[in-house]
């Protein structure tokens, strides 16, 4: 409010102990519901973008597996469609959780390991026969490891 008056040139002053304020509103209830529905809000967004990534993620896999093989599922014109698809809510998605990240802890870590996890499922479906993928079950187990580190820093927060 003292930023938006100074901004319309209007003076606010505030007499009070604005620090006091501040600690006793972190203690008030309505504080504490409101804090308990945002992290609650924030982890379902975690875990919503997370599922979105690994579906697309596998989707994305597919498609490049097929591209290299020169076996399409239908042609390659529904595949690169489907792909593009799946390239779009990828992208979406994974903006969306390191924005989420960001709000609380760096994002270094989060995004080593979905490197690391797609460079795997890569380097797996290269080396393994097509009749076994198991990049759908990398990506699951990164989604699970970050969700649990994720969920034990907003109990910490």
């Amino acid at each position: 409010q003292l930023q938006k008056a100074k901004e319309e040139g209007r003076s606010l002053h505030y007499e009070g102990n604005l620090g006091k304020e501040i600690r006793s509103w972190a203690k008030s209830q309505s504080f504490k519901k409101f804090k308990e529905t945002y992290l609650k809000e924030d982890k379902a967004k975690f875990q919503l973008s997370g599922i979105v990534i690994v579906i697309t993620g596998t989707l994305i896999l597919f498609f490049l597996r097929a591209i290299l093989a020169q076996e399409f599922v239908v042609n390659f014109s529904v595949d690169a469609i489907v792909g593009a698809i799946a390239l779009v809510f990828f992208y979406r998605n994974m903006k969306l959780k390191i924005q989420l990240i960001k709000s609380y802890t760096p994002v270094r870590d989060y995004l080593y390991m979905d490197i690391a996890s797609f460079v795997m499922c890569i380097l797996l479906k290269m080396w393994l026969p097509p009749a076994f993928d198991v990049s759908i079950i990398v990506l699951v187990i990164a989604y699970y490891v970050q969700r649990r580190k994720f969920e034990n820093f907003l109990k910490t927060v």
